[in-house]
Order: structure tokens, then C-alpha cells, then sequence
């Protein structure tokens, strides 16, 4: 190859390379414009006029609090990496520097670039899942939450939704009713599985039970594979009124064949002591 051809390979590959750096450039630029665009969605607001629906809102809110503003804290730094990237670019395009030296090192920006934008998309899902911004879904939920028979009354009390209950009532494995009593539950929200509910009985503890068919010390050795079931989609769909529903049902199961804690509970005298809405659901 002679001369003439190297100089005209020479500058075909230096234009081929002005032309990468300012594809590269364009890009980042797009890429760093999009994340500093994002904005935090504001939660909507809805006029409460029933303090006991206000203070259970507000109980979410105040539950996920820190961890929205340690996520925006990351999302803020995220956004400001991405920034100092495009200032990084506008210097090197500043500097005299070889084309496949400038080439590498845009390159390498725009790789940075990419990766912060997948994280920030990481971040913003992380700060949709944890942040309950759907205030009318909350309200609707207690709406809900309170029309389940026997809930006497619900509340957010630090990480945990507070149940108190009615009397429950039971059938034992021979169909007679059995007085179980008043409760109050705990419901975790934040990790919640089989193992975080608790339960305690306001009337008093049976030989260490608080309730059937397994209760004791206020936890469930086991909610079968049903309530795992139940809790499970409850907890992935974020909807807390399955939850509150099984947790006030499952005091008053016999529980399996053979299961005689039950019977600790006094048995109901007479048969219109069982409030309606008991015989009207299992019968007689």
C-alpha cells in the first residue's frame, strides 16, 4: 500500500471515529436528559372527613417513611453520577486528544451511563412497591377491613395492623359451639408471612392456648397450606383485607381430625347465645 492509501485510510478512520464520538456523545446526552427528567410521583390527595380512616392512612405513611427518603436519597445520587458523566464528556471533547483515545473513553462513559439508568429503574420500582401512594386503595381497603363480621375495630400501630375482634365463636369436631372470646391481632406489614401474625386473647389463655387449634403464646404453629395460600397472594397483591379476614377466621377453626384444643373453650349453653351471623354462615 502506498502512501497516498495509508494517508486516505488514516483519514476515512478518523472520520469513521468523529462520527462514533459524536453518535456516543448524542446518546449519552438523550440517556442522562431522560433520568434527569424522572420525577418523584406525588401521592394523590383526597379530602378524609373520618378521623379513624385518616389515622389508618396516615399509619401507612408514616410506616414507610424512612425508606421512601433513603430510596430518593439514592435516586438523588444516582441522578447526580449521571450528570458528572455528561460534564465528563463535554471536557474530554474539550481535550486534544487522539480520536481512539477519545473513542475508549466515551465509550467507557456511556457504559456508566447505561448502568446508572438501570439502577435508577431498579430504584424506582423498589420506591413504587414499598410507597403506598394509593390513598383511595387504602381508604377502600379499610372500608373493606371493617365490614368483615366480627371486626370490631382496626388501626395501624408501628409496623402492624391492629385488630380487635368481637367474641369469635367455633364448632368442635362434634358440631357443638364453643365460646372462644375477644381478640386482638397483630398483623406485620412489612415481611409478613405464616409467622408474623400473633394473636391474643382478651378473655384469658387456656393452658398456654390463646385460641384453636393451635395458638399458643400468641403464635400459629402452622396455618396449613390454605392460610399460606391466603397470605401469600395477599402479601404479593398488597391488599391487607385477606389477611385481616383469615386472621380473625383462624381462631375459631377446629383445626385437623384429632385436634382437641378446642374444647378448652367453654361450650355455648344455648343455641341463640351464637350470634346470627355465625349460624346464618356454618349452620346449627
Amino acid at each position: 500500500m502506498n502512501k497516498r492509501a495509508r494517508r486516505r485510510n488514516r483519514k476515512v478512520n478518523h472520520e469513521r471515529q468523529k462520527a462514533r464520538i459524536a453518535q456516543i456523545h448524542e446518546r449519552v446526552e438523550k440517556s442522562v436528559a431522560e433520568i434527569l427528567a424522572r420525577e418523584t410521583p406525588i401521592a394523590k390527595k383526597i379530602a378524609i372527613s373520618d378521623p379513624e380512616v385518616a389515622d389508618f392512612v396516615e399509619g401507612f405513611n408514616s410506616l414507610y417513611e424512612r425508606d421512601i427518603a433513603a430510596l430518593e436519597h439514592e435516586i438523588s445520587t444516582v441522578m447526580k453520577k449521571a450528570d458528572n458523566e455528561r460534564r465528563r464528556i463535554g471536557h474530554l471533547l474539550a481535550e486534544p486528544l487522539k480520536t481512539h483515545k477519545m473513542v475508549r473513553l466515551m465509550g467507557q462513559a456511556q457504559t456508566e451511563v447505561k448502568r446508572l439508568s438501570g439502577m435508577l429503574i431498579g430504584l424506582e420500582k423498589r420506591r413504587e412497591y414499598i410507597s403506598p401512594r394509593d390513598v383511595e386503595r387504602l381508604v377502600e381497603q379499610y372500608g373493606d377491613i371493617r365490614l368483615i363480621p366480627r371486626v370490631n375495630s382496626v388501626r395501624v400501630e408501628g409496623e402492624n395492623i391492629v385488630v380487635i375482634t368481637d367474641t369469635l365463636f367455633g364448632k368442635d369436631h362434634s358440631g357443638t359451639w364453643r365460646r372462644i372470646g375477644r381478640f386482638k391481632i397483630w398483623i406485620q406489614v412489612r415481611g409478613t408471612n405464616a409467622h408474623t401474625f400473633k394473636w391474643e386473647n382478651l378473655d384469658g389463655v387456656r393452658d398456654g392456648y390463646d385460641g384453636p387449634p393451635n395458638i399458643c403464646n400468641g403464635r400459629a404453629g402452622c396455618v396449613g397450606t390454605e392460610g399460606s395460600i391466603v397470605i401469600d397472594r395477599a402479601v404479593k397483591e398488597r391488599d391487607y383485607v385477606p389477611l385481616v379476614a383469615f386472621a380473625v377466621r383462624y381462631p375459631e377453626c377446629a383445626g385437623r381430625a384429632g385436634n382437641k384444643t378446642i374444647t378448652k373453650w367453654p361450650r355455648v349453653s344455648f343455641f341463640f347465645q351464637v350470634p346470627r351471623w355465625y349460624r346464618k354462615t356454618f349452620g346449627s
